[in-house]
């Protein structure tokens, strides 16, 4: 047996572990898999992703530079790197790393959500807005952007304007926790104004 297909045994077996609950094992596969084969995208995603759901941040960000290196065009590992930077306190090193990936990400809803969250921490509210804006020209049924962008205008002192897209959100498809949400935040601004 290759090193390649010892790399692709060792990945298959993280992912058995993983469905069975064993994130250790997993972990533990993934890294085989990358020894065996430093140039596997699949074990690296798996293994940052596990390793961002642990917070081990020094260890994700390790993994998916080097994964970067090797595909520099590979969004998932440049999404899941701009959230290691989020999540470290670097807003706009995200800004940075996701803005060098825009070719490729320009077709995903979650390359845009994960841009203005960016653009908005790094104190750029302008450009977040417009971002969420440009996001919903491309997508406008997509429900968690509007959410998304109702929640920048909230913060913003814009409750008017965040009402409007929670109206246009609760009209998409959601998931039930952002669809309890979005009526919880309609019904919220409609006793406000109620009782003025």
């Amino acid at each position: 047996m290759t090193a390649t297909e010892r790399a692709r045994a060792a990945y298959r077996s993280a992912v058995l572990a993983l469905q069975a609950g064993q994130a250790g094992r997993a972990r533990a596969a993934c890294k085989l898999a990358l020894r065996l084969n430093p140039g596997a995208l699949r074990p690296a995603l798996l293994l940052a992703t596990l390793d961002l759901q642990g917070a081990r941040l020094r260890s994700a960000r390790k993994v998916l530079r080097a994964t970067l290196k090797r595909h520099p065009q590979a969004l998932p590992a440049a999404l899941l790197l701009a959230q290691v930077d989020l999540r470290r306190g670097q807003p706009a090193f995200a800004v940075r790393r996701l803005a060098g990936v825009r070719a490729v990400g320009v077709d995903s809803e979650s390359y845009w959500a994960l841009l203005a969250v960016s653009q908005w921490r790094a104190g750029d509210q302008v450009a977040a807005r417009a971002t969420y804006r440009s996001a919903l020209r491309r997508f406008p049924r997509d429900g968690a952007l509007w959410v998304g962008l109702g929640l920048m205008d909230r913060r913003a002192g814009q409750t008017a304007r965040a009402y409007r897209a929670w109206r246009h959100a609760a009209a998409c498809p959601l998931p039930p926790v952002l669809a309890r949400f979005v009526q919880a935040q309609l019904r919220a601004f409609q006793g406000a104004h109620q009782n003025r």
